[in-house]
């Protein structure tokens, strides 16, 4: 049962007269519960007072909820519905639930019986493990709404970016292009506010579990500190349900689609599909670009910028190796403010753009744990130096610029 503090009704603002408990873990005198529902049911259900959640009335009413014991014995003896006079001593195992010396005498004679501390012992035992698996199952759903809040931020990311590109394109271009630009801006908004609708959706159910898996947690915590047993085994159904409930959640992470833009060669006879269309990648990708002529005389390292993926900074650099004329390519994982993160494990893949067909970009795919502010890790004979500069081969464009696209897939993060 929920723990409530301060024994006066919501409703009547009074001390408790029969309280009665609804599903929603809120406490009633019967009396005003059955005053409430006169008033607000309709098609056989009512809004809690405090809040506002649809009830189902039950079938004999008011009286059918319940009764909150944690508040009615709170500093009595568990005594008898029926004789009221009576110390519950045994529970019925036959009938589920504890019985007087009169109850065990006429109505429950051929029943078996325990001594009711006997149960509560067992009950306790029961309702701690219980306790113990919802409290595990409220970790690994707060988890998974971190990693789903994060998706958010990586959705919102990757269409800033997208629609960053657009306008790139767009703007070299001549302005009768424009119009087409805004509708292709307009598909990647629609298609953003989809994805995080949808993972929202997702975030909103996991984060009402979490509050049924911490309310429960939190009653069993406070009933488990008392001496009654009436308690213990009246939160036990509820514990039993949830925990049977949560078992069947699968925390499996829905695929996402990244809005994405391609950014093509400018073409003034075909200006729509120069300008393209959005599409969607399930990875988190993201493209950088470098200016070649920088790099022709040098060692000097390029930084491609940071990128937040899953909360956590990645970043592109490439470096034209003259020893070995090669164009050496690395991923970095930069520092972050979450001290707890230890190290990222990754799988990544570096694509080196073919501006005139994309089938002939040069891919490379690797897996490596990163530590946060840690080294590079890559290829330093990613491509031959001379091939990239070499403008027949379509790497670097007319203005000396290549692309590369990357893409990270967090695999595990270990705190």
């Amino acid at each position: 049962m929920a723990a409530n503090h301060h024994h006066d009704c919501p409703i009547c603002l009074e001390e408790y007269t029969q309280p009665k408990i609804l599903p929603c873990y809120h406490t009633f005198c019967q009396k005003c519960l059955e005053d409430h529902i006169k008033a607000h049911v309709h098609l056989n259900k009512f809004f809690c007072p405090v809040c506002r959640k649809d009830t189902e009335v039950p079938k004999d009413g008011a009286s059918g909820f319940t009764a909150n014991f944690y508040v009615v014995d709170k500093n009595d003896k568990q005594r008898c519905l029926l004789h009221k006079q009576m110390v519950l001593k045994f529970y019925c195992r036959d009938c589920t639930k504890p019985v007087c010396y009169d109850c065990n005498v006429v109505g429950h004679e051929n029943h078996k019986k325990v001594d009711l501390e006997v149960v509560g012992v067992e009950a306790r035992e029961k309702l701690s493990t219980l306790k113990q698996t919802l409290a595990k199952s409220l970790q690994d759903i707060q988890v998974f709404c971190d990693t789903l809040t994060y998706q958010i931020k990586d959705i919102n990311n990757s269409a800033v970016q997208a629609r960053t590109d657009v306008d790139i394109q767009v703007a070299k271009i001549c302005t009768t292009a424009k119009q087409h630009g805004e509708k292709v801006k307009h598909d990647i908004k629609n298609r953003e506010d989809e994805e995080i609708a949808t993972v929202m959706k997702l975030l909103d159910d996991m984060k009402h579990v979490q509050d049924q898996l911490r309310e429960n947690v939190q009653c069993s915590d406070d009933v488990l500190k008392r001496e009654a047993t009436i308690p213990v085994l009246d939160a036990l159904p509820a514990a039993q349900a949830l925990t049977d409930e949560v078992k069947v959640k699968h925390l499996d992470f829905p695929e996402m689609k990244h809005p994405y833009f391609p950014k093509l060669e400018i073409d003034e006879q075909c200006l729509q599909q120069q300008i393209g269309q959005m599409e969607t990648i399930s990875s988190k990708t993201f493209t950088s670009t470098f200016n070649a002529s920088l790099m022709d005389e040098t060692d000097r390292s390029c930084d491609g910028g940071s990128v937040q993926i899953q909360g956590l900074p990645w970043n592109v650099r490439v470096q034209h190796n003259i020893d070995k004329s090669t164009l050496s390519m690395f991923l970095k994982m930069g520092s972050t403010d979450d001290e707890n993160i230890k190290s990222c494990k990754v799988r990544y893949t570096f694509k080196l753009i073919n501006t005139l067909d994309e089938s002939q970009s040069t891919v490379r795919t690797t897996d490596h744990t990163f530590t946060p502010g840690g080294g590079n890790w890559g290829w330093i004979d990613f491509k031959d130096w001379n091939f990239v500069q070499n403008k027949d081969n379509y790497i670097v464009d007319v203005d000396d610029m290549f692309t590369v696209q990357t893409t990270v897939k967090v695999l595990n993060i270990e705190q």
